[in-house]
């Protein structure tokens, strides 16, 4: 039996039962977007795979996956309600400058599992849902990893619910946590184990304020920013593929820039970039919107 050489010096690469015939799938073919082509050689037949760039996905990775809220928005997928195994896996792309959103929140029969950014750190509940006669503190499970993730750039986090157990995992490169984890989990409280239960809905990027208001979402911090490659229980997420009016507020791509790239700031101000807009943190004695104006005292 031969076993063929997965890379070649030369850039040809050869199969077959004798590593004898040319594999050429890629030949004729582009990967769109960044993605790199894979050649194939099945049953003499040449073919080809894309490995798609993050952001985009398809046969040849023609279809965008990024989408953005530049206001208070959300988008609402529903599930189907069927006898599957209890799991819940949310696993996405996100950019923003804002240290206080809301990434998701799903409805478990009971259970609201909510991903927030507090204080520019992912944090992940599990809560008993309020109901009417219910004390305002209910019992809740958290999860929080300490790194800055608003900083404007690409980050990606999974959380999972199933199994009774709880867990939050920031997928970064691996030299991005440093000395501190990357991943929290814990054993989900026999008070609430009994409740967990295929996700009913999940909101991506804000909620709704109330059944009674349909059109109006709540007060909670709301996400403003970019999402890609969102995965829910394992279904991709397609701009372009979800009900019109399952979208509040959802454009899709992104078309962010940093204001602070045009360095607005005057007289050694600190530009902080706040994703629709920036401020400037002015040294003494400046002040103003951009540090432009100078507080001088005079003394006779």
């Amino acid at each position: 039996m031969c076993h063929c050489q997965k890379q070649s010096h030369d850039g040809v690469l050869y199969g077959g039962v004798n590593c004898d015939v040319r594999i050429e799938g890629c030949e004729g073919h582009k990967c769109e977007n960044q993605g790199s082509c894979a050649p194939f050689l099945l049953d003499g037949f040449n073919g080809y795979t894309c490995s798609c760039s993050p952001g985009y996905t398809g046969p040849v990775c023609g279809t965008p996956t990024t989408f953005s809220f530049e206001r208070r928005g959300y988008l609402l997928l529903q599930s189907p309600l069927v006898d599957a195994v209890v799991s819940c896996n949310i696993t996405l792309s996100f950019k923003t400058s804002l240290p206080r959103a809301l990434l998701f929140q799903s409805n478990s029969r009971g259970l609201l599992l909510s991903l927030e950014l507090h204080e520019g750190q992912l944090r992940l509940t599990l809560r008993k849902e309020a109901s009417a006669g219910d004390e305002a503190d209910s019992p809740s499970q958290v999860l929080e990893l300490p790194h800055n993730v608003t900083d404007g750039e690409w980050h990606t986090v999974e959380a999972v619910l199933g199994s009774w157990v709880l867990s939050l995992t920031l997928l970064d490169d691996n030299g991005s946590c440093g000395s501190q984890s990357c991943h929290q989990v814990a054993s989900v409280q026999s008070t609430m184990a009994r409740l967990v239960s295929p996700p009913q809905n999940t909101f991506i990027g804000g909620v709704l304020q109330d059944s009674n208001a349909p059109g109006e979402v709540s007060l909670l911090p709301a996400f403003i920013g970019c999402m890609r490659d969102v995965f829910v229980d394992w279904q991709l997420i397609v701009p372009g593929e979800w009900l019109s009016d399952s979208a509040v507020n959802v454009s899709p791509g992104c078309s962010h820039r940093d204001r602070c790239l045009d360095v607005p700031c005057q007289n050694g101000g600190q530009c902080v970039n706040l994703w629709e807009s920036y401020q400037c943190r002015c040294p003494r004695p400046y002040e103003g919107q951009d540090c432009e104006e100078g507080m001088f005292s005079v003394f006779n």
